[in-house]
């Protein structure tokens, strides 16, 4: 991405960016809650968005923070196959494909870990039993 847009990637969550661009953006130029239903650009490289209420909003960046499966993401993925950029494995379906390891030296209560009830997560043992790093999947409880 950054050899196409000249900037590296950073990964934030996602509470974490909105906390960032709530304390660096006007307020007036925040719009929470809105249904984006087109996005193109301008001559100038400038962002024009069309939400559901009838408005209009002209800008220098978009930042959609609509998940996944977004609107934004589809207009954003539409827009750059009409320009020729968009690599075929973004058409493809997501792949949750991280992981998190999460150590401890005593026993833990797995509600204080953030999203360890989601569906998607797997939670999988690593224990010591007489030597100081001996792995136990799951496979054994």
């Amino acid at each position: 991405i950054e050899g196409i847009s000249g900037y590296p990637t950073v990964i934030m969550s996602r509470p974490d960016l909105h906390a960032l661009l709530l304390s660096r953006v006007p307020t007036h130029k925040i719009h929470l809650g809105k249904r984006v239903l087109s996005i193109s650009q301008d001559d100038l490289g400038g962002v024009i968005i069309r939400t559901s209420d009838g408005m209009s909003h002209e800008g220098d960046i978009l930042v959609g923070c609509d998940g996944a499966h977004s609107s934004i993401r589809q207009s954003l993925y539409k827009l750059m196959a009409s320009k020729g950029p968009l690599p075929p494995s973004d058409t493809d379906d997501m792949k949750a494909s991280h992981m998190s390891i999460h150590g401890t030296t005593r026993p833990m209560d797995f509600n204080i870990i953030p999203h360890s009830e989601d569906e998607a997560s797997r939670c999988t043992a690593v224990i010591g039993y007489k030597k100081p790093q001996t792995v136990s999947s799951s496979d054994y409880f």
